[in-house]
């Protein structure tokens, strides 16, 4: 704990110091899988220190992706990349002033979510369609071994939580049904966000739409990109401008299952119990769709 804290108040002064901020602008958000995140002055400048060793290549991804979307003209706002440590210790950004959408969903109106959705779905649009160099195939594979190992944590906490047969079916899903019919309907590979969930997603009425995190940038089924957009409207709305496929529609809804196993075990490592209940809560509610 004294060794985190310290790290903590390192990083606060260097971002202190790079910003022109003090130290009691800058709050930190520890929430995040592989960085921590350092917020000034409500999101006018963001800092990103990595908490994983994997995380610098993850940087470099992101940053070859910030330099692809310099070239989209569309109504949507990027972090912009100013502060670069010469071996990627940090990463600094102006950032995005607003909120994410997963705070605010239910304050806003449909004809706000009609905005949203088809902002998201030029974006996607540009976002598919583009090239980067270096970031392998499909890792659809990959993903499901991270998935079924990821499951099988979390069996003990599911089993005290669902009936024996409930988690069976869960159980079936992971390991036959969703991969069996991911593979019947087929992969569209594209270049992809990779984590586009509504906390990656910036809204505020004075400033529009803002898209952040793209260190999961890769070359994945397009799917993956429209599976975290939980709002109805907003997800009919991003498949009807982009010209999603039934295929695409059909994809998003079994990605859309796995979603919660896999924040589930997050929060069970954060103790967070709050969370740790909507999600099986949610599970609960849509055991029959798995």
């Amino acid at each position: 704990m004294k060794k985190n804290s310290s790290i903590i108040k390192k990083e606060k002064l260097i971002v202190s110091k790079l910003s022109g901020y003090d130290v009691t602008e800058i709050k930190l958000n520890d929430s995040g899988w592989s960085s921590r995140v350092y917020i000034v002055n409500k999101g006018k400048i963001v800092f990103r220190f990595p908490r994983r060793r994997d995380t610098k290549e993850r940087y470099k991804k992101e940053i070859a992706a910030y330099k692809l979307l310099n070239d989209f003209n569309l109504d949507v706002m990027f972090p912009k990349l100013q502060w670069q440590h010469p071996e990627l210790n940090y990463l600094g950004y102006k950032g995005i002033v607003g909120n994410p959408l997963s705070l605010i969903l239910s304050s806003l109106t449909d004809k706000e979510k009609i905005t949203i959705g088809i902002q998201l779905g030029k974006f996607l649009k540009k976002l598919h369609a583009g090239k980067l160099e270096g970031l392998g195939n499909n890792k659809f594979k990959e993903d499901l071994k991270n998935l079924q190992d990821n499951f099988e944590s979390l069996v003990s906490v599911l089993g005290k939580k669902l009936k024996t047969e409930e988690l069976k079916k869960i159980q079936n899903f992971v390991y036959k049904k969703y991969p069996q019919k991911m593979e019947k309907i087929g992969f569209e590979e594209t270049l992809c966000h990779g984590d586009l969930g509504f906390s990656n997603i910036i809204y505020s009425k004075k400033n529009g739409l803002g898209i952040i995190d793209f260190e999961d940038v890769s070359v994945h089924d397009k799917s993956i990109d429209f599976s975290g957009m939980t709002d109805k409207i907003i997800l009919e709305t991003a498949f009807k401008e982009y010209g999603a496929s039934d295929k695409t529609k059909e994809k998003t809804a079994l990605r859309m299952l796995i979603i919660p196993l896999m924040e589930l075990s997050f929060f069970i490592k954060e103790k967070d119990k709050n969370n740790i209940k909507k999600i099986i809560d949610s599970i609960k509610n849509n055991i029959d769709r798995y």
